[in-house]
């Protein structure tokens, strides 16, 4: 048994649009979309959906720690 695949949908969502989240932790906030990723229907909205990691201090990064935005689903925009 293989992985099942998503039929391909094409999205009204460009890159650079601005969204607004209807659904989900972040609703009702707005964002600027960085990434359109149509073969998982997933977006990547600056600021949004931030994924932080835990680094140690170096010279770099003296604080540690880092953060980025996760791709999030094209239908709670």
């Amino acid at each position: 048994m293989g992985k099942a695949t998503l039929p391909l949908l094409r999205t009204k969502i460009k890159k650079g649009d601005i969204v607004h989240v209807v659904a989900g932790k972040e609703k009702g906030k707005e964002g600027k979309v960085l990434q359109v990723l149509p073969d998982k229907q997933a977006v990547v909205v600056e600021k949004l959906n931030l994924l932080k990691k835990h680094t140690r201090p170096n010279q770099k990064n003296p604080k540690g720690g880092s953060s980025s935005e996760r791709g999030g689903s094209i239908s709670r925009m």
